[in-house]
């Protein structure tokens, strides 16, 4: 009966095994479609949730509708629980003036009744000469400073917000007002720009522009009234700026002009296309309150102008850049030779020399490359050249400034006509952005001041052994209005590192000194 069972249950495991192979070869056959299926299940599950797969939203910045360029290299960056944003790109949008100097890490912006001054690092910023201190210290990233957000929108007056699941940063500006007269008010109620009507302009102001063009190297603003222009310069990056106060723009202009859809009060000119020499020609609006017109030339460089018309009832306010050949611009009308006159002598006999110290206070000239303002060290060498020319028994010197005070240009060179000196020099210091530019060069612009320039710089240059630019004529306004020999000398670049340290040093500026003392005995005939 064993040997029986045993047979019976041999034959049973040989009918099903056949079944169960078949099952095993199904199994092959179909797992690895199943596996298959799982992978790329997997894989697409893998794809949406793994942060290394997905990619970054970049950061933006919209002020009202407006979405601005950002430079390559820049980002609106989170640090410290703060957002932190390019504060040049905004505030250019805006209108306002930014100087950044590179070598104290500061940046100064001004919105006509605003004086920032920040400084990388640090956590406390100067508001009108009063101290505030900012949640986050402002960095540098890809050569731009960047600062907190909420800064910005307390300072200006702006309403600020991030935008994080969208990385962007919000800016709403105020909405402009308007100011109605007071009944018993003479003032005449004014159009508003996208309305139509005759002369009347963005906002009230004592004189309108009714144009504004470049061209032949040539800035000209078309005005009725007299202006009084404020013009002031910038660099990294490179601007010229021109503040026209108590002035409002027509309705004509602005309808002829290309602007942001804010009723005229930031706009460009349209035919400043591949220009060699200007990037752009903006305007704006740039203070209610004083009723002042701002004009922008973004320059590709370092550039002087000169204003050589303007002012007038109905005139035209001319600005001429100093570009390459014409560095020297052609003059309105020709240059005026003072008529030939013996310079006076005081009671004792004594000749009279007048010293001006350019710029001073509030005007601090061009910034060395160290942080030490023109205004500084043109009037530390300027106090040497009295205190020489004092000693001198046939010389009497006057000084336009002993101090850090601001005296107006026209009222330096109407100290020498008033007295007929017998010699006016003015004393600078120059820059450009290029730190490897250095040279001493010596300006006229009277034909018989040619002498006199040649003169002096043949002295200085020997003085400073800097690299000779030459004697050179130029219509700076102290040498146009005089009356008397006018020389303005540039003693040397304190852009360039090298010729700064030792513009600074007491041995180089006593030896200039002594040098344009010499220089003035030679050319007024003192022994």
């Amino acid at each position: 009966m064993k040997k029986y069972g045993l047979l019976l249950m041999l034959l049973t495991f040989l009918f099903t095994l056949p079944t169960v192979a078949q099952a095993e070869q199904s199994k092959k056959d179909t797992l690895p479609v199943q596996a298959k299926s799982t992978k790329k299940k997997e894989a697409t599950q893998s794809s949406q949730t793994t942060p290394s797969t997905k990619t970054a939203k970049s950061t933006s910045i919209i002020i009202d509708d407006t979405k601005l360029t950002l430079p390559s290299n820049v980002e609106v960056k989170n640090m410290n629980q703060s957002v932190m944003i390019p504060i040049r790109v905004v505030v250019e949008h805006l209108g306002f003036a930014v100087d950044w100097d590179k070598a104290s890490k500061q940046l100064h912006i001004s919105d006509g009744t605003r004086n920032i001054e920040l400084t990388v690092g640090s956590n406390a910023s100067i508001v009108n000469g009063t101290e505030t201190i900012l949640s986050s210290p402002p960095v540098v990233q890809g050569g731009t400073a960047l600062v907190p957000l909420r800064f910005v929108g307390e300072q200006f007056g702006l309403k600020v917000r991030w935008d994080n699941a969208n990385k962007t940063v919000l800016i709403q500006t105020p909405p402009k007002e308007e100011v109605k007269p007071k009944p018993d008010s003479n003032q005449k109620e004014t159009t508003p720009p996208n309305k139509t009507g005759s002369n009347k302009g963005s906002t009230s102001g004592t004189a309108q522009i009714n144009s504004i063009n470049y061209m032949d190297n040539k800035l000209m603003v078309e005005v009725q009234g007299t202006v009084q222009p404020k013009i002031f310069t910038i660099t990294e990056p490179n601007r010229i700026v021109m503040d026209i106060p108590a002035t409002a723009f027509t309705t004509e202009f602005i309808d002829g002009q290309v602007t942001n859809g804010k009723a005229g009060f930031h706009g460009k000119l349209d035919n400043i296309v591949d220009n060699p020499h200007i990037e752009q020609v903006r305007y704006s609006l740039f203070d209610e309150k004083s009723s002042t017109i701002r004009i922008v030339l973004e320059t590709r460089a370092d550039i002087g102008y000169t204003i050589t018309d303007g002012g007038s009832e109905s005139g035209l306010l001319t600005m001429q850049l100093h570009i390459g050949d014409q560095e020297v611009p052609p003059a309105v009308t020709p240059p005026v030779t003072p008529p030939e006159t013996t310079p006076p002598t005081t009671v004792d006999g004594k000749k009279i020399v007048v010293i001006d110290a350019g710029h001073g206070a509030q005007d601090s000239g061009t910034i060395g490359a160290s942080g030490k303002y023109e205004k500084d060290f043109v009037l530390e060498l300027s106090l040497k050249v009295e205190q020489l020319l004092l000693q001198e028994e046939n010389i009497q010197v006057i000084m336009t400034r002993k101090d850090d005070t601001y005296i107006k240009r026209p009222d330096r060179i109407e100290m020498a006509n008033r007295v007929n000196a017998a010699a006016f020099v003015s004393i600078h210091a120059n820059s450009v952005p290029n730190k490897a530019v250095g040279g001493t060069e010596t300006y006229y612009h009277h034909i018989t001041d040619k002498k006199f320039a040649e003169i002096m710089h043949k002295h200085i240059l020997n003085a400073t052994n800097f690299n000779d630019r030459k004697v050179k004529t130029n219509r700076y306004e102290v040498l146009v209005k005089s009356k008397v020999p006018a020389v303005l000398l540039e003693i040397g670049f304190v852009s360039n590192p090298q010729e700064e340290q030792q513009m600074l040093t007491e041995e180089f500026q006593q030896r200039v000194a002594v040098s344009i003392v010499n220089g003035i005995k030679e050319s007024i005939g003192v022994q």
